[in-house]
């Protein structure tokens, strides 16, 4: 992977050769807006690896990928402690299920994966979706939100990737002054919190700081998080999203790139 420089030189002459690079993810918009789940940073970003392996061309949802090719593209060592840490990652991802919702009254039970396998010669994974996924990831006349997942390669926290593909899912669909409003309650439903972090000062700390911080730093995307309240309890947050500068862009793929050579070499 070519390294950008890690300072803006040059100017203008410099943002005009710059080129983000771009690793596309696909997903109809009802696999983002009404599942919910929780899986681990490294778990979705598994998922999102093959998903953007996706194309027009596809007709099944079967991927072979090189334990040492996705450890390098990711920025990590290539040891055997991370080529046993991606297949834990992938026996859990094999082993979850989640909800997706069909309608206001019917949920299905679908598995990410329905076969995984490893073949020691090649050092490599064989991993197949579940045949219900497949609607919802190849193109259809249906809604579909698509993001570069360059920009979620060095987030730390598992709340931002889920949270930046959902925004981003609503982004077309927000009043550009205004934004969009999303309720504590259906937030929590997507993130599968259950109990976890019942008051808002520590959803706010633990969820929406991390995750507002990583979308501003590493993605494509300024947003921004405004609570809005029911009487004096806060009962949801509104959103404002906006698309990063020309120059914007350029710093964040320093610093995406920086956190790379950090992983590699940390």
């Amino acid at each position: 992977m070519p390294k950008v420089p890690k300072k803006l030189k040059g100017g203008s002459e410099v943002l005009h050769e710059f080129k983000v690079r771009n690793y596309p993810v696909v997903k109809r918009n009802d696999l983002i807006q009404n599942t919910r789940y929780s899986l681990t940073t490294n778990e979705q970003k598994i998922i999102l690896h093959l998903i953007q392996q996706i194309n027009s061309d596809t007709k099944n949802l079967t991927f072979t990928f090189n334990i040492k090719e996705y450890a390098r593209f990711m920025g990590l060592k290539q040891n055997r402690f991370n080529v046993h840490k991606i297949k834990q990652d992938l026996k859990r991802l094999a082993d979850k299920s989640f909800w997706l919702r069909k309608s206001h009254n019917r949920e299905t039970l679908v598995r990410w994966f329905s076969q995984v396998e490893v073949n020691h010669n090649t050092n490599t994974f064989t991993v197949r979706f579940d045949d219900r996924l497949k609607p919802f990831l190849l193109k259809t006349k249906q809604f579909f939100t698509q993001y570069n997942y360059y920009y979620i390669m060095t987030m730390q926290s598992s709340y931002s990737i889920r949270l930046y593909e959902l925004f981003v899912s609503y982004y077309s669909m927000q009043n550009s002054r205004k934004g969009f409003n999303y309720s504590l309650g259906e937030l929590r439903e997507a993130l599968d919190l259950r109990n976890k972090y019942p008051q808002f000062a520590n959803f706010k700390a633990r969820v929406l700081a991390p995750a507002k911080r990583e979308i501003n730093e590493l993605t494509d995307m300024n947003i921004r998080i405004k609570p809005y309240k029911h009487g004096r309890k806060v009962v949801g947050i509104n959103v404002l999203l906006h698309k990063k500068s020309r120059r914007q862009l350029y710093q964040t793929e320093n610093k995406v790139q920086e956190r790379l050579e950090s992983h590699k070499n940390g």
